[in-house]
């Protein structure tokens, strides 16, 4: 009976993790993949001819050879690896990722594959393919395939299409330039008249982690609000399904000396913590929830908030919907996770016709700026200028009397002290000092008459 009952719970705990998977990749031995991202990801790093060949190519397949191994690129899906004589042995070096840097020098374009088959070394395989125009042939060839380090692979690829003048003038980059203002013009709309909400969404039931976001470009303020465990960390990424580059919030299960949670912003790498970045939002709300041992947390800063449009996700009320990545970690530490998953979002969108910010000049309208007449304080003001006139007018000599008396006055009173004055020099002749022509006091010399006696 006991050994009937321990198979029966056995079974259901089986069946609950088959459950729980779905919401979760998978890797490993499995060998079960992500799906790919979309060929335009971290695309404004590129020039728009080159996407538009490149996306016309999607799912073409290009194989290259480095003995003993033969190479597959499947664009914008995958690359795998077998061998040669036994193709049956093959390995997945990648899932399509996003377009990045080839390197810090940000000079070169490589395609990036990521959450490949797992590796001995306890990472994932990957692989960076450098776009080139430095080859000479007729058909899309792949070539340079070298594994540089273990399980990180690299190869160049070659498109003759994109390299009709054998790369001598061939771009495949935008400018910085052109890349900053792309970004910076495209966050806020034209009339900053737009609010996209995104109600209460639960991204993980079994952990209790949730959030909501308002974007509103009318007031200029983000607002997110984070629910989740208390005792255990947890965040949520924005604008990726992948880690890479990706900026995140972290929600430590940790509270500082005033009994507030702490959280953090952070850039992170593949597989990796990455680093953190200097705080853009700020605690606006705490809620603890005992009952089930969660809290809620909401952050807030300015939309239009001076951020490095590298390394913070640029919130836009532009956008339909938000892709996200989350984890949960075992402890309040921020260390490896011990589930995550992904989700895309869709904003409920609200435009205000009746607000236009081009319209607005410090704050105020067009209409505000009407002429608008007091009519009443204008007739008061009428009737004491004329009154003040006709005073004026009809005792014109008498107020010019009174004014000279005043002043006669004055004249009478000021003598007395100005004679006194008089006779006190008088009386120090010695004292009587008169400035040089720098201005330095000096005793003052009599004036004597000089003879001639010729």
């Amino acid at each position: 009976m006991a050994a009937c009952n321990f198979f029966v719970i056995t079974i259901c705990i089986l069946i609950s993790l088959i459950n729980l998977s779905t919401g979760f990749w998978f890797y490993g031995y499995d060998q079960v993949y992500r799906d790919p991202y979309s060929e335009t990801t971290n695309n404004e790093i590129v020039q728009t001819s080159v996407i538009t060949f490149l996306a016309s190519a999607k799912n073409l397949e290009i194989v290259g050879e480095a003995h003993p191994y033969t190479y597959k690129l499947i664009l914008f899906e995958s690359i795998v690896q077998y061998e040669t004589e036994s193709p049956d042995n093959e390995w997945n070096l990648g899932v399509w990722d996003s377009f990045i840097y080839c390197d810090e020098n940000e000079n070169s374009l490589c395609l990036y594959f990521s959450d490949g088959m797992y590796c001995d070394n306890g990472y994932f395989r990957e692989t960076a393919i450098e776009l080139t125009c430095h080859h000479d042939a007729d058909v899309p060839t792949l070539y340079g395939i070298n594994e540089y380090e273990e399980c990180v692979y690299t190869a160049k690829l070659y498109f003759p299409e994109l390299c009709r003048d054998r790369g001598t003038s061939t771009q495949f980059l935008r400018t910085t330039e052109s890349i900053e203002r792309i970004k910076a013009s495209t966050y806020i709309s034209e009339k900053g008249n737009k609010i996209n909400t995104l109600p209460y969404s639960s991204i993980s039931g079994s952990h209790q982690i949730g959030f909501s976001m308002t974007i509103n470009e009318i007031e200029d303020y983000i607002r997110l609000t984070f629910y989740g465990p208390m005792d255990k960390y947890f965040g949520v990424g924005f604008g990726s399904n992948g880690m890479l580059n990706t900026y995140a919030i972290i929600i430590n299960g940790e509270h500082d000396d005033n009994n507030e949670p702490v959280f953090f912003e952070q850039l992170l790498d593949s597989h990796a913590a990455g680093y953190t970045l200097q705080p853009s939002f700020i605690l606006s709300e705490h809620k603890t929830h005992s009952e089930d041992n969660t809290h809620q947390i909401t952050l807030i800063r300015k939309l239009s908030s001076s951020v490095d449009i590298d390394e913070y996700w640029m919130f836009s009320a532009l956008n339909k919907y938000i892709d996200i990545i989350w984890s949960v970690g075992k402890s309040t530490k921020f260390k490896r996770h011990i589930a995550f998953g992904q989700d895309r979002m869709d904003y409920k969108l609200q435009v205000v016709e009746s607000y236009d910010k081009s319209q607005i000049i410090n704050g105020l309208t067009a209409t505000d700026f009407n002429l608008k007449i007091n009519w009443g304080s204008l007739f008061i003001m009428i009737c004491l200028g004329l009154i003040a006139y006709y005073i004026v007018k009809k005792y014109k000599q008498n107020i010019i009397q009174f004014g000279q008396s005043i002043m006669q006055n004055t004249d009478a009173t000021q003598s007395p002290l100005t004679s006194d004055n008089n006779d006190d020099h008088d009386q120090y002749p010695g004292n009587k000092q008169q400035r040089s022509q720098y201005g330095s006091a000096q005793e003052a010399q009599p004036l004597t008459a000089s003879v001639d006696n010729r």
